[in-house]
């Protein structure tokens, strides 16, 4: 069974500009507290271009990091 977790998010500091809302979706393989800290990460690392459960390009192993953001020629910074 998946259950799935809406958050609404506003920001009132103008310099995060966070999306409306946040869908994560637990499995077998993210509890309830991994889905947790994955949220909490994001928003204190909240930057431009963050995406969460992204494969790195142009790696040659299968990894895909909770959360990641991705510059402009695809490189994690």
């Amino acid at each position: 069974m998946q259950n799935k977790y809406s958050f609404q998010l506003k920001s009132e500091d103008k310099t995060r500009d966070f999306p409306h809302k946040l869908l994560l979706t637990e499995s077998e393989l993210r509890s309830p507290d991994h889905l947790l800290l994955k949220f909490l990460g994001y928003l204190i690392f909240f930057r431009e271009r963050i995406q969460i459960d992204t494969r790195l390009p142009n790696t040659p192993v299968n990894f895909a990091p909770d959360i990641a953001a991705l510059d402009y020629q695809l490189h994690p910074e």
